[in-house]
């Protein structure tokens, strides 16, 4: 059922990855090497990275653990936004459509696909087949998929990794449908030439600089980060870590920092380390060497950002390292097959473990207070790490901050 398509493809941020697809399969190039666009220059021309910090009740009441740590621009939002950016920021003409009911989103993903294809369609990801059983969290970022065909019964899509999946119309129109405010939106790329990339890469640095200066919102800033690192040790605030996960309820949010960081579509270090390539590629396209320096200053962060993950579950507790390497494994298994047996034993073998390990904590609770402390203090030194490399970003690309 699933293969590779045609085309090469992404497979690291599932979005970044599907409007590569996008662009590719409708011929657009980089002017510079003559090329499709790399998952990195997208990702990095969408807004590159973010902050924050989430903690939402109302998954916790489900079951869930309703924390996720965020990394990149607009994480938070669940529209067209993201991508409207971009495409944006590159000169490209496209369209949007929404619809509120399942027959009128089906109809405007015909019409679109009968204009010249293939379309960007946003949906919810726990519907999908192949991720139903999955024990995933940390997840804050919608999902996107590429439809290229639409038959009787199934339509023809791919993902992230560039898997074909022939979905079925009523699981397709379940997904679309499950996150409200993206009303079933679709988008049509239309084909064009360009001439130069460098007006839209240093927007696009711009973008990145003033949504981590002046954010929207505290939740979604380095002020959302100090947050969760005081949530961690306190113990008088229903939002604390001892508090809201007492015993064995901590392993779920434990693991969902380290899926966020590592594992849930970030490229590995919270984003950082795509970004960093993504600065690499603006230095060659604007002739700005200090972009150079910034990209390693970035790819530092991925990798204290990686190590913050690997704190989270340390190895010298064994259920914890073969949580972390079936994450890993998992993720790996469906970057090379799709839904493979491999990755469905993964899937099992996770969800037993979540159970078994929730319900007998190896650490007691000084030991679990003495990781928490020494999370807040990892936390606390990124932090710090990531006001420096805003303001190497910053002047790089000549722009003025309102906080020092």
């Amino acid at each position: 059922m699933s293969k590779k398509f045609s085309y090469p493809v992404g497979g690291l941020h599932p979005d970044s990855a599907v409007l590569c697809q996008a662009l590719e399969a409708i011929g657009v190039k980089s002017p510079h090497t003559g090329k499709p666009l790399t998952e990195s220059l997208v990702f990095g021309l969408a807004g590159g990275v973010g902050a924050g910090y989430s903690f939402c009740p109302t998954v916790k009441a489900r079951k869930g653990n309703g924390v996720a740590i965020a990394g990149r621009h607009l994480a938070q939002v669940t529209n067209t936004s993201w991508f409207e950016g971009a495409l944006k920021r590159l000169g490209l003409k496209y369209e949007v459509t929404r619809a509120t009911t399942p027959g009128l989103a089906l109809k405007n993903l015909k019409a679109g696909l009968e204009k010249g294809g293939p379309i960007i369609v946003l949906c919810g990801r726990d519907t999908l087949p192949w991720y139903h059983e999955a024990a995933d969290g940390g997840d804050l970022f919608m999902y996107s998929l590429l439809v290229h065909e639409i038959g009787k019964d199934e339509a023809v899509v791919t993902d992230w990794a560039g898997m074909v999946h022939e979905l079925p119309l009523k699981v397709l129109a379940r997904a679309r449908n499950q996150i409200g405010s993206q009303k079933n939106a679709t988008i049509r790329i239309e084909p064009m030439e360009h001439t130069d990339l460098g007006p839209a890469v240093i927007e696009s640095v711009a973008v990145c600089v003033n949504g981590l200066d002046t954010p929207k919102t505290k939740t979604y800033s380095f002020e959302g980060w100090s947050q969760w690192a005081k949530f961690m040790t306190a113990r008088k605030s229903k939002k604390g870590w001892p508090v809201a996960f007492p015993g064995g309820n901590l392993f779920g949010p434990l693991r969902d920092v380290f899926c966020s960081i590592e594992t849930v579509g970030t490229g590995g270090g919270l984003f950082r380390l795509l970004y960093s390539r993504f600065m690499h590629e603006a230095s060659f396209i604007t002739g700005l060497r200090g972009f150079s320096s910034v990209a390693s200053s970035y790819r530092g962060l991925g990798e204290g950002w990686g190590a913050l993950a690997e704190f989270c579950l340390p190895d010298r507790v064994e259920v914890f390292r073969e949580t972390k390497n079936l994450l890993r494994k998992r993720r790996k298994a469906y970057e090379r097959e799709g839904p493979s047996e491999e990755y469905q034993d993964c899937t099992v073998r996770l969800n037993e473990l979540n159970k078994s390990v929730t319900a007998e904590f190896p650490l007691n609770e000084e030991e679990s207070l003495e990781l928490l402390r020494g999370l807040e203090a990892e936390v606390e030194r990124l932090i710090v790490d990531e006001g420096r490399a805003l303001r190497e970003l910053a002047a790089a690309a000549e722009i003025g901050l309102e906080v020092g």
